[in-house]
């Protein structure tokens, strides 16, 4: 498996000026707020940085990932950037932009940014337990959303199959714009992901969260499925897989925070 894509991750530290609703999709608020910073500093990035993602079929090179649980009410929101551009421009861009973030209002909370940092960025490294559990749980941690042949995915529908066709899309599809050198990636075969893995148990729910944009004053409603399935007998190659999607997520509105899906050992019987 070849995924000729320069993967990099940055931790995003945000304290605020007083304790803030963390939401589900708490994310899509920052980029927001880091939007109109980069603005600020330099107009030409967001055309570069911000239009890719939005209403288009290129994919912005980046994507914000919450970390599991964040507490609620909290003085901090503590995020992932996983950026695929090759000539690795986007954390320091949004590094230089952090300071702009400061003062400026949160969301509909009321609370004001008092602090924003990026760390260095640091490159992908995968880890395989060995010997390979006997059942895991993938985790929809935040609300994902794809289509298969042109019709919505349906939480109560959801086939590992599926999961691994919307990873590959998302792979195809980060490639044809951000792979390095403009080459191809070498995916396995279904069977060889597959192996005799499959969903033993499905949690998932469908939800249908809001968020309010202020550049098109309006709200808008992110909706996908939540929750959790059961594996049993995963693959190596399933495991690398879904490291993958762990870092690019899934499905639509990745860019937001949207589309996070993990995976655990499961102790379920």
């Amino acid at each position: 498996m070849n995924i000729p894509i320069n993967i990099r991750i940055a931790d995003v530290n945000v304290e605020f000026d007083r304790p803030t609703p963390i939401r589900m999709l708490a994310t899509t608020t920052f980029r927001g707020v880091l939007g109109y910073a980069v603005a600020d500093l330099s107009p030409k990035a967001v055309s570069k940085f911000f239009k890719p993602g939005f209403n288009s079929n290129v994919p912005a090179p980046y994507a914000l990932a919450p970390l599991d649980n964040p507490p609620s009410p909290s003085e901090y929101l503590k995020m992932k950037m996983v950026t695929f551009d090759p000539e690795g421009e986007v954390i320091a861009a949004f590094d230089n932009a952090a300071e702009y973030c400061v003062g400026r209002k949160f969301g509909l909370s009321g609370s004001k940014i008092k602090s924003c940092t990026f760390s260095p960025g640091f490159w992908y490294e995968t880890v395989i337990p060995s010997p390979l559990p006997h059942k895991i749980s993938i985790n929809f941690v935040s609300p994902v959303s794809f289509k298969y042949n042109g019709k919505k995915v349906d939480s109560k529908n959801i086939t590992l199959p599926l999961i691994i066709y919307s990873i590959y899309n998302t792979i195809s599809t980060l490639c044809r714009h951000y792979a390095v050198n403009d080459q191809k990636p070498s995916l396995p075969k279904w069977p060889d992901v597959l192996g005799n893995s499959f969903v033993q148990k499905n949690n998932l729910t469908w939800v249908n969260p809001k968020r309010y944009s202020s550049s098109q004053e309006t709200t808008l409603n992110i909706s996908g499925m939540v929750g959790n399935i059961i594996v049993p007998n995963p693959t190596t190659t399933l495991l690398r897989l879904l490291n993958i999607a762990a870092l690019t997520g899934i499905g639509k509105n990745t860019v937001h925070g949207c589309g996070r899906i993990t995976w655990h050992i499961s102790s379920e019987q």
